[in-house]
């Protein structure tokens, strides 16, 4: 990841869509102490809920931060696609 917030998200993403904590460990070059920290951060400031034992969701304010940074990244993504059009253009 390329950010703090963004493997935070990556994680709370990855549990919301039902992945596993051991498969996002596995992503992330098996770094459970990284991972279990980032959890429990989540919870603790209501990003991340527990629905069940062991089943973890995003909750509404989660989501809302998940869809933020994409759109973020993919705003940031076109501009930098935009400009590498605009030098390519200019040579």
């Amino acid at each position: 990841m390329d950010s703090a917030l963004g493997t935070a998200l990556y994680i709370l993403r990855g549990l919301d869509e039902g992945q596993s904590k051991y498969e996002i460990i596995h992503h992330l070059d098996n770094n459970e102490h990284l991972v279990t920290v980032w959890i429990q951060y989540l919870k603790a400031i209501g990003w991340l809920k527990e629905d069940t034992p062991g089943n973890c969701l995003a909750t509404e304010n989660g989501e809302l931060w998940i869809q933020r940074y994409e759109k973020a990244i993919s705003s940031n993504f076109n501009t930098n696609l935009l400009a590498n059009i605009l030098n390519k253009q200019r040579s």
